[in-house]
């Protein structure tokens, strides 16, 4: 494990993700990041020989000083970046390796992604910021159409159950910082 980052916290949920437990849902082996440097400036090593297992129904937080490699580990555990070497299995498949497209499918598909900054569209309304992801899945062979409620009731269940429903319509500047940030909660939970 890189010496930046502290062990994994660990605290398990009550209700197992996709009713499976002890399932290994995420995998990391041996993964390596590092930055080359231009010029003759030697290069950055971020991430050393990290190793880690997320099974279903586990919260897990990484915690470390500033610059110990936290937000690259997440960015390569959500197939933002690539590791330099190791691999990233998730739900038993190895994506470090992956080109660019399969990713893109799998981070709509498979990831959700909150964000420090809930980077909602202005423009938009809060159920049309949270709706945006299903966009690809509606022109893309690579989805199946599993759910069995339209995106839009799902979206404004979704809402209510965090107590959004009588925002929805509300535009990110009508609302709260923290209503902006549970929005963004449903987002990533949207596929």
């Amino acid at each position: 494990m890189n010496p930046g980052i502290t062990e994994a916290v660990r605290q398990p949920q009550l209700v197992p993700q996709l009713g499976r437990v002890n399932v290994v849902q995420l995998k990391l082996e041996h993964v390596k990041k590092h930055y080359d440097m231009p010029g003759e400036l030697p290069e950055i090593q971020v991430l050393n020989d990290v190793s880690l297992e997320v099974r279903a129904g586990e919260s897990i937080a990484i915690a470390g000083p500033s610059g110990s490699g936290k937000s690259t580990l997440l960015n390569i555990m959500g197939a933002l970046d690539r590791p330099s070497s190791g691999s990233v299995i998730l739900a038993g498949r190895d994506f470090a390796g992956l080109p660019e497209k399969e990713l893109a499918v799998i981070r709509n598909r498979d990831i959700g992604f909150i964000f420090q900054l809930h980077h909602l569209l202005p423009q938009c309304t809060v159920i049309e910021n949270v709706l945006i992801p299903t966009l690809p899945r509606k022109a893309s062979r690579f989805f199946d159409s599993g759910i069995s409620e339209s995106q839009e009731e799902r979206a404004r269940r979704l809402l209510n159950r965090v107590g959004l429903g009588e925002r929805m319509y509300n535009r990110p500047g009508q609302i709260s910082g923290g209503e902006c940030q549970r929005a963004a909660v449903v987002r990533a939970m949207i596929n």
